[in-house]
């Protein structure tokens, strides 16, 4: 039985706040830890997996299925205590997440809003 939600855009908007609410979780993380000696950051891998899931047409089950990787990049340097977290690049990994996280809340608003407004019928 298909349903009203069984589509690809619902299915990658919900999965995107999904992983930008895990992202978020773990830049907080780093964050916290940026004075722990011995600390390395952690971050949330799902782009290929998402690549997998999109070039899939019409299957809204990869999508379903995609889950985000908790990965420890080691891209920043490491200092004399061990920790790799730069404060300046986690601040602004957890700017553009939550711009991320605000536009995919956005756009599913708007896939509510045209659900409502097709229940609602015609203005007369």
């Amino acid at each position: 039985m298909l349903s009203i939600f069984d589509n690809k855009q619902y299915a990658f908007l919900s999965k995107m706040l999904d992983i930008g609410a895990q992202r978020q979780r773990a830049i907080a993380n780093n964050i916290a830890n940026v004075n722990t000696p011995g600390f390395k950051r952690d971050d949330i891998d799902f782009m290929a997996q998402l690549k997998d899931a999109l070039s899939e047409s019409g299957n809204t089950e990869a999508l379903k299925m995609l889950e985000g990787k908790m990965v420890k990049p080691n891209e920043t340097p490491i200092r004399r205590d061990g920790n790799n977290v730069d404060l300046n690049k986690e601040l602004s990994e957890l700017s553009k997440n939550a711009i991320l996280f605000n536009m995919y809340t956005q756009m599913l608003k708007g896939h509510y809003n045209k659900l409502r407004d097709a229940m609602q019928g015609p203005a007369v």
